[in-house]
């Protein structure tokens, strides 16, 4: 079964109203498609909270979602705890943004495709990855592309990623490593 949810109007709230009412099994796909309309985001308040909701997919790319979207998205993850695939690049989450996420993130244990890129997050929201991922223990790609994380926090990164034994793949291009 797939579940397409599109995402347009850019209210928080629709997400967490199809989540909530559509009936997902759990080969279930989850998709947002990114946003045309206005540039403004209004994030509101979202619940999802019902044990019938069994994502494996979710794909929210491009939908600049940032800081305030990464914490709701964080909520979700809790409450979603058979995601398998997670796309939530391009949507400018910025440090704190991934702060939040990295607490979701520490829910997801059959997490197996994480994609995070251009994302903002610089060398500190790299720290926050590095005390999430360990927790995602069926990680297997990762895709942390375009985001500022720079050579100065990496060893940490490096050393919690050391931590995913099922990681095959790591994209860490244009990070300015060097």
């Amino acid at each position: 079964n797939m579940v397409i949810l599109r995402w347009r109007g850019g209210k928080v709230k629709a997400l967490q109203a199809a989540v909530a009412s559509a009936v997902l099994t759990s080969s279930a796909r989850l998709s947002l498609e990114p946003r045309i309309s206005k540039p403004e985001r209004n994030a509101e308040s979202m619940e999802i909270g019902s044990s019938s909701v069994s994502v494996t997919t979710l794909d929210v790319r491009s939908n600049r979602l940032g800081a305030e979207g990464a914490g709701l998205l964080a909520q979700v993850l809790k409450d979603c705890k058979e995601i398998q695939h997670l796309n939530a690049g391009m949507n400018a989450f910025g440090v704190s943004g991934i702060g939040a996420l990295a607490t979701g993130l520490g829910h997801c244990k059959k997490l197996s495709h994480l994609d995070l890129s251009t994302n903002w997050i610089g060398p500190e929201g790299a720290t926050h990855l590095a005390a999430s991922l360990p927790l995602c223990v069926s990680l297997q790609h990762l895709d942390l592309s375009m985001n500022s994380v720079g050579p100065f926090r990496t060893r940490r990164l490096a050393e919690a990623l050391g931590k995913c034994g099922s990681l095959q793949h790591l994209n860490l291009s244009r990070n300015a490593l060097q």
